[in-house]
């Protein structure tokens, strides 16, 4: 099953006829079901079924291990799985989506370096993008360094810390946004506390995937480009003390059972 909701996507775009198809960009992911290379081919299909689309503009996949999920793949089974083996054989399906024109662009997600470097040494197509979470409490400056290395594109998840899913979730004391010098920050420049953490990514040539259903939060989040944070005030952002779990989202590092 494709993993996020490619129905309500499909159904939205196609129930408008004010924005032609091409003039909107459509990422989706593989990886809600098992890897594989087979496995890969049907979720995508799947994920154009679902929307009603021929084509997607980036086509990701979610997770660099194998899924506690059945594969018809025997390089991705359960806990026989080899980890690069796996991904190398998801990648080549990813190409040859690409190849036919499915995808105008194939990427990875939660890659960390060893992920990516076992799809170049398939010496095939590279990562258009590698999508991870990035913000002033989890950013992986060496692995955004090495995939600008290697011209793959970084799009940051969860830019602000997912502000709204609160304490009880991620057991910080505070909100990225609340933080006083974040604050601080802001109020020099006259911005808010997500523009200046946006800002400071973007200082860092990094795409951003900010979330909000609120209209004024999304022409607020396109507003970062009319002025530039000092040198100083990036580096005090990036040294700021993390909390004890500064990471929102599961850690790629030890991807389950043992494969890596």
């Amino acid at each position: 099953e494709p993993l996020f909701r490619s129905a309500g996507v499909g159904q939205a775009i196609n129930s408008q006829t004010a924005v032609a198809r091409d003039e909107i960009f459509i990422t989706s992911k593989v990886g809600g079901g098992p890897l594989g290379y087979n496995e890969t081919l049907a979720q995508f299909q799947e994920i154009l079924k679902q929307m009603n689309v021929t084509y997607v503009d980036l086509l990701l996949i979610h997770w660099p291990g194998p899924l506690p999920l059945r594969s018809s793949d025997p390089k991705c089974r359960l806990l026989t799985a080899n980890g690069r083996e796996c991904r190398q054989s998801s990648w080549l399906a990813m190409e040859a989506i690409f190849k036919s024109g499915g995808a105008k662009a194939i990427g990875v997600s939660n890659f960390e370096q060893n992920h990516v470097q076992d799809i170049l040494d398939l010496k095939g197509s590279l990562p258009a993008v590698n999508q991870f979470e990035y913000h002033p409490y989890w950013h992986e400056d060496d692995l955004v360094e090495f995939c600008q290395k290697h011209s793959i594109a970084v799009n940051s998840y969860a830019p602000l810390g997912t502000p709204d899913w609160g304490p009880e979730f991620h057991h910080w004391n505070s909100t990225i946004l609340e933080l006083p010098l974040i604050k601080a920050i802001a109020a020099k420049h006259s911005k808010s506390p997500a523009q200046v953490i946006q800002r400071w990514a973007w200082h860092k040539q990094i795409v951003l995937n900010p979330r909000t259903w609120n209209d004024a939060h999304m022409i607020e989040n396109l507003n970062i480009f009319d002025f530039e944070l000092s040198a100083d005030e990036r580096a005090q952002i990036s040294a700021m003390p993390k909390p004890a779990s500064p990471k929102v989202c599961p850690d790629p590092h030890a991807i389950p059972y043992g494969v890596q």
